[in-house]
């Protein structure tokens, strides 16, 4: 994973700042979950601040249990209020929160190609134009193969990013077929041994 996030770490280090701070905002759910710190929505800002020093900040509102953060030394998380369910309070939260820190913001991951990632997406490069901008698509076959992506919404969105990801290595493919205007890029998901790997040679 740290080679395929070098990607976006060259872009970002177009811009002259001393430390690279990048931030995760959970655009669609709300929230991160405990279990999230241990899949791809943590461990990319987290492999960008292990490797490439950046600072990395999980965005969204607080649930309480983030036990595993302890495993992720110089990981943070910075938290919006409740939107109680509300998805129009979600955005709006959301997008108050880029305009309040924006200028510390260079760039801005998102997770999924959805309405309430598009409102941000757009928010985030009307305040900071020259930031960047990485999407890592939640992507299976049925909703890759039903986003109107030639809709204004989705392909502003879509131009607006910097880099454009999926797991999946037919996926990659299909949707370069799919969307001819954009580069997917296939970065697949990391993992985290909390304890020793597995001996091989064990049964």
């Amino acid at each position: 994973m740290a080679e395929d996030l070098q990607h976006l770490i060259n872009k970002i280090k177009t811009e002259a700042v001393d430390k690279i701070a990048v931030y995760s905002l959970a655009s669609q759910c709300n929230h991160w979950d405990n279990a999230q710190l241990l899949k791809e929505c943590g461990l990319i800002p987290f492999m960008l601040h292990k490797n490439f020093g950046c600072k990395a900040v999980l965005v969204g509102e607080n649930m309480g249990d983030y036990s595993y953060l302890s495993h992720l030394p110089g990981l943070e998380m910075d938290f919006i209020p409740s939107s109680n369910g509300c998805l129009e309070a979600l955005i709006s939260n959301q997008i108050n929160y880029i305009n309040e820190n924006h200028q510390k913001m260079d760039a801005l991951i998102l997770r999924g190609l959805y309405h309430t990632t598009c409102f941000i997406l757009q928010a985030y490069k009307q305040k900071r134009p020259n930031g960047k901008v990485y999407l890592y698509l939640d992507a299976n076959g049925f909703w890759m193969d039903n986003i109107p992506w030639k809709e204004p919404l989705y392909y502003n969105s879509l131009s607006n990013c910097d880099l454009i990801s999926t797991s999946c290595y037919k996926m990659t493919e299909f949707l370069n077929k799919k969307w001819p205007d954009f580069i997917i890029e296939h970065i697949p998901n990391g993992f985290l041994w909390l304890s020793s790997p597995p001996n091989k040679t064990q049964s």
